[in-house]
């Protein structure tokens, strides 16, 4: 049957206790995951030693007793399947376990965001690096028509002069 298994995701606690981690099952993600706490433990090695359940639920509690984080859904299938005079109340075995959150999968940037990207960050090192050397190195000159007082002048006289 399906086993839960643990992608090698790191875990990183939150400020409400939750942990992150990726959990798989059969290769694809098995929703809401809780926390095992030793009553779930306890649990599901009972429930995998009972005779009440089926085989392929007695596997699923095996293979999920030994495991630090157990997808709900697979939980509250051994939960219904085992016999209700012995099994423990729902809010009882929950308790003291915690949601685990998994990471989204990151969006793959396209070749022309890329490019863009790479753009701008050069001319972002460029404009740094110029101000940086602004005081050491020769100014650019500037090919601004009539920018310094010399040209005005100079255009000033060759039109007063041409035009009489």
């Amino acid at each position: 049957m399906a086993s839960a298994e643990n992608n090698g995701a790191s875990s990183h606690p939150s400020s409400t206790g939750a942990t992150t981690k990726t959990t798989v099952v059969d290769g694809i993600n098995a929703g809401l995951i809780i926390s095992t706490t030793e009553t779930i433990r306890l649990f599901l090695a009972g429930a995998s030693a009972g005779v009440e359940l089926s085989d392929d639920l007695k596997e699923l509690a095996s293979s999920l007793s030994d495991h630090p984080t157990v997808p709900y859904k697979h939980l509250r299938s051994v939960w219904i399947g085992s016999n209700p005079a012995t099994r423990p109340d729902l809010m009882g075995l929950l308790s003291g376990s915690n949601f685990v959150f998994c990471s989204p999968k990151s969006r793959e940037k396209s070749e022309e965001l890329k490019a863009r990207l790479r753009k701008l960050e050069e001319a972002s090192e460029r404009k740094a690096y110029d101000e940086l050397v602004k005081d050491i190195t020769p100014r650019k000159p500037v090919d601004e028509p009539f920018s310094s007082y010399k040209d005005q002048m100079g255009f000033g006289l060759c039109d007063g002069v041409v035009k009489p």
